[in-house]
């Protein structure tokens, strides 16, 4: 009867020095792209999840822009010119994830099915009005900014995202000038800067913690010395 008690009493203890609490976590890696002038294109590259933390039960990758620009009118005639027309600008950013199944967010719309694709700068017109001989007016917009984001969970898009190494995005802005000016007005030099912040977060949840064998070892061994001292 003994007997049969102490080795209850073991294979309880190895179920609970083995048992572990599963808990879900989250793993983000970022980086950004500084203000740069458009239009350009570049491919960051982030870190893939450690399959060693546990496992990967979502994707997310988020994207923001911001934008700064400025455009300028110069009425290269002798004499005054009312009503002269508008200027405008716009920027979008786009961000090419690697081939999955996406579910977009924010304010991102879907482009070539693998891709998202949002305003940083919506169109934004200024009217020249009144502009005098060998004048320049210059119109700016001082920082507009658009976020959105790409979450995934089916296996096949996980995958993409396990291991070691790094998955990479393709990250581009744009931006366009526009004009609708009378004759003798040229529209110079349109800038629009665009910056971009970009991020990946792994949600997963946590693997088992693996006990140290010594400390199994002695919780077993002091169980069976109490066990053996009942006995006496």
């Amino acid at each position: 009867m003994m007997k049969s008690k102490l080795s209850m009493s073991i294979a309880g203890i190895a179920a609970i020095v083995c048992m572990g609490t599963a808990e879900a976590a989250t793993l983000t890696y970022s980086g950004s792209i500084g203000s740069t002038l458009t239009d350009w294109s570049q491919s960051p590259s982030l870190s893939k999840f450690d399959t060693s933390l546990g496992t990967l039960n979502s994707v997310t990758l988020y994207m923001s822009g911001t934008v700064s620009g400025s455009i300028s009118a110069y009425n290269n005639t002798a004499g005054t010119i009312t009503n002269a027309g508008s200027v405008g600008l716009t920027s979008t950013m786009t961000a090419t994830m690697p081939t999955g199944t996406w579910t977009l967010g924010g304010n991102a719309s879907a482009v070539d099915g693998n891709a998202m694709q949002f305003s940083i700068l919506p169109a934004k017109n200024w009217s020249i009005g009144t502009i005098t001989a060998g004048q320049t007016k210059t119109f700016s917009v001082g920082t507009g900014s658009d976020e959105g984001y790409a979450f995934a969970t089916d296996t096949s898009t996980l995958s993409l995202f396990k291991g070691a190494g790094t998955v990479n995005l393709g990250i581009s802005a744009t931006g366009l000038a526009s004009s609708s000016v009378k004759a003798g007005i040229d529209v110079i030099n349109p800038i629009i800067d665009a910056a971009s912040s970009y991020s990946v977060v792994y949600n997963y949840t946590e693997a088992p913690p693996v006990p140290e064998p010594a400390a199994a070892l002695l919780l077993l061994l002091g169980s069976t010395g109490i066990l053996l001292r009942r006995r006496k």
